[in-house]
């Protein structure tokens, strides 16, 4: 069953934000959406927060300006334990703008069958970065029904730089020629991959927690609030 959760403004206003705050699961389908979209104003924000499962199937999660302005797409952070992404697309994107961040924190993350993840953009400071988290796994598998791979696109098509592509996980799953990246610039410099071991993420993130919040060492747990806070301390 389709559903749609979608928040729009037609003014210079920013379109408003969705966060969602799930104890177990939440399933997209059949072309459900979760979507922020303005026409001249700035892109709201998605929050998605669930305990147990993200499941997107022929769905999208998007944030988007269609036209004018020099202003941001909206970020897009999700964080529940499992991601699964089947031919479905994550995006910001933006005509004329700054592409937002898409960040995905959970144990494990599976793109598959022909998904996109895209934070593209057309303006002087850059496209939006990806990155994800996968404190077990993340997987890139499978194509969609027309034989397409999974997709990472952080081009910018003006004259900035496009965004770079983070991964931190111990376990990655890829196929040959599966993601494609497209991490190109049209004027500026291209993104980057990076791909670190979640030791790097626990001890830069342990170093910053003892650093400003205590002298503690603090749990798994408590370093990827404090990731995802901006190294706020909880």
């Amino acid at each position: 069953m389709t559903s749609k959760i979608i928040t729009t403004s037609s003014g210079v206003a920013d379109a408003g934000d969705i966060e969602l705050d799930v104890d177990h699961t939440i399933r997209l389908i059949e072309e459900s959406r979760l979507s922020t979209e303005s026409v001249g104003g700035g892109g709201g924000k998605i929050y998605v927060k669930v305990k147990d499962l993200l499941y997107l199937k022929d769905s999208t999660i998007t944030t988007a300006i269609t036209t004018g302005g020099k202003v941001n797409s909206g970020d897009i952070f999700v964080d529940p334990d499992v991601i699964t992404i089947e031919e479905s697309s994550i995006q910001t994107s933006v005509q004329s703008g700054v592409g937002g961040h898409v960040r995905l924190i959970g144990m494990d993350l599976n793109i598959i069958n022909g998904s996109d993840i895209t934070t593209a953009g057309d303006n002087p400071d850059g496209s939006g970065q990806i990155e994800l988290i996968g404190t077990q796994s993340i997987s890139f598998i499978g194509t969609g029904l027309g034989g397409e791979p999974n997709e990472i696109n952080t081009r910018n098509s003006g004259i900035g730089d496009a965004g770079s592509f983070i991964m931190f996980t111990d376990n990655l799953t890829t196929e040959v020629g599966n993601p494609v990246l497209k991490l190109d610039a049209a004027v500026g410099q291209d993104g980057v991959q990076i791909v670190y071991p979640m030791l790097f993420l626990e001890a830069m993130a342990a170093w910053r927690f003892g650093e400003l919040c205590s002298n503690q060492t603090p749990t798994i747990i408590e370093i990827l609030v404090f990731w995802n806070n901006a190294f706020t301390c909880p």
